[in-house]
């Protein structure tokens, strides 16, 4: 078979064999941000692609068609939505409604289509920690919560000292994001945070100061960190001061985390 022959086919067995497939960048899409849907493994000029948004490419889910640099506007075209030379699709200001099934049929010398299904994640919000009780006796059953919107785990940790690092905190173990005292002792005392955490975002509380308040005239006999002594009452009280400020490496440890099932 002549060389040139065998080129031509070669070339026909390239575009038989060619798919185009859209990618997110970035590949988790946040509410109120940006994603474009960029279409790679086209070959060949494009003549002309449309966008469609829905279970199928009809035109009651047409986004927009692209041809010959015009854009000609689709039964669900929004003004957010902008078209590229290249097929390419971008969406500004995302939302969770943006969220659905995205398809796209590019003609080139043949016609290729792909899909793609966009999920939108939200950050987290900065986590509040509170407690069941203002003033507490020993022994009796207390409670820390953490609570922050779109969290998928919450991690706790403890520490003894005025910073909180890695190298001073211990695990504290929790359910759901409530850390539990069933009796509540002074060696619970401690610098209390919180972090939350999804996919896309990560965010921590301030931190809670848990102290002893004791009874007047009462002797009070300290033992070391981390021991168990009886103590009269215990006070949980809020110190306004951003964990993230002492948290300066990106390595961190956890402390009990909790999934959404």
């Amino acid at each position: 078979m002549r060389a040139d022959m065998i080129a031509v086919l070669l070339i026909h067995m390239d575009l038989i064999s060619a798919k185009i497939n859209i990618q997110l960048n970035p590949e988790y899409p946040i509410a109120k941000q940006s994603v474009m849907l960029s279409v790679t493994g086209i070959t060949g000029n494009i003549r002309f692609f449309t966008w469609f948004k829905g279970p199928e490419a009809t035109s009651q889910y047409q986004i927009l068609s692209y041809v010959d640099g015009s854009l000609i506007r689709g039964a669900q075209y929004f003004p957010r939505i902008s078209a590229f030379s290249n097929g390419s699709l971008m969406i500004k200001d995302l939302d969770v409604e943006d969220e659905g099934d995205y398809r796209v049929k590019v003609q080139t010398a043949m016609q290729e289509d792909a899909d793609i299904s966009l999920q939108i994640y939200e950050t987290v919000s900065k986590p509040v920690i509170t407690a069941s009780h203002s003033e507490i006796k020993e022994n009796d059953l207390v409670s820390l919560t953490c609570a922050s919107a779109n969290a998928d785990s919450i991690t706790w940790i403890k520490s003894s000292s005025e910073t909180i690092s890695e190298e001073n905190a211990i695990t504290v173990n929790h359910d759901n994001g409530t850390i539990i005292f069933s009796e509540i002792k002074h060696t619970d005392e401690g610098k209390y945070t919180c972090w939350a955490d999804n996919l896309v975002s990560r965010s921590s509380s301030e931190v809670y100061t848990l102290t002893i308040s004791r009874k007047e005239n009462e002797a009070v006999i300290w033992q070391p960190y981390g021991s168990t002594s009886a103590s009269p009452y215990i006070t949980a009280l809020s110190v306004s001061k951003h964990a993230s400020t002492v948290y300066e490496s990106k390595q961190y440890i956890h402390l009990g985390v909790y999934e959404h099932i």
